[in-house]
């Protein structure tokens, strides 16, 4: 991507902010089984199967079973979200696109088609 190119689209990211805060906000609760699966699992093991007290490990793989939840209710919401912050500066581009093809097809001499 040339220098402008990339100057034009950023700016035009940047008037998406909100949307894209709706990306990053769902991509941090689809990441969430990732983060705490380990520890979940470790808490569940060390605090209640090994102690014998297995409702604590089951309580403990309950609050894995929901941030699981959580995780695929973030997945889902992502490509919304993306669409949402995207699409309006997809708009943009397809309109500065065709305004400028259309500019220069107009501006230039008009020539018949030849075979050469």
């Amino acid at each position: 991507m040339t220098g402008g190119a990339a100057r034009w689209f950023a700016a035009q990211l940047r008037t998406e902010r909100r949307g894209l805060a709706g990306v990053l906000a769902w991509s941090v609760a689809a990441a969430l089984p990732a983060l705490v699966s380990g520890r979940l699992i470790a808490l569940a093991v060390d605090q209640g199967f090994l102690r014998g007290r297995g409702t604590v490990g089951l309580a403990w793989l309950g609050a894995l079973a929901a941030a699981t939840a959580v995780g695929a209710l973030g997945a889902r919401q992502i490509p919304r979200a993306l669409g949402g912050a995207l699409e309006p500066v997809r708009d943009r581009l397809v309109r500065r696109i065709v305004a400028g093809a259309l500019r220069r097809a107009l501006a230039g001499p008009i020539r018949a088609w030849s075979r050469s």
